[in-house]
């Protein structure tokens, strides 16, 4: 279905997919407009992704947020999903951290302990990498934003739980010449 998404995105070419683990996605594209891949509905979210290209460097910049959320989890599927409605990042008071964390403690009580589910939260990373055509690649971010680069790969590593809070914006850039 994801395959079927990105082939239908006007200015974004598929060029490979594949799903090589139960808990992997990789796709590989090439893009006239990389903001068409998860536009916003509320333009002063703005767009998930945005790439500049200016004096021979090219920027590409991740900014997820409470208000351009849905563009994702619709991409993906999740459109009006009561699951991530509930358990997703909340509009206008967002959950903090240890709110988030009791409320799973709290589903989970009886399958685990406190001391394990709030382990595999707080070990649960979402991991993007990055692979771009050029040199000099940079990666930084916000915090809790971890990347470390090699030649022109990197990976960026972004606790689970920031995502599932945005209790603030998950953001970081790369640049490459």
């Amino acid at each position: 279905k994801l395959r079927t998404r990105l082939n239908a995105i006007d200015g974004v070419d598929l060029i490979a997919a594949a799903d090589p683990a139960p808990d992997r996605f990789s796709f590989s594209f090439s893009f006239e407009h990389i903001g068409n891949l998860f536009p916003s509905k509320d333009s002063s979210a703005g767009n998930v992704l945005t790439f500049t290209r200016k004096n021979g460097i090219k920027t590409l910049v991740f900014n997820l947020n409470a208000g351009n959320f849905s563009s994702v989890t619709g991409f993906l599927g999740f459109g009006n999903d009561e699951i991530m409605e509930t358990f997703g990042p909340q509009t206008g008071e967002p959950y903090s951290k240890e709110d988030y964390l009791e409320l799973v403690e709290f589903l989970f009580d009886e399958y685990a302990s406190k001391e394990s589910i709030d382990t595999i939260m707080e070990e649960a990373v979402i991991r993007f990498s990055l692979s771009v055509e050029g040199k000099n690649l940079a990666i930084e971010g916000d915090s809790p934003v971890v990347s470390s680069v090699k030649g022109a790969e990197g990976i960026v590593e972004v606790p689970l739980i920031a995502f599932l809070t945005l209790s603030k914006p998950v953001v970081f850039r790369a640049e490459w010449e």
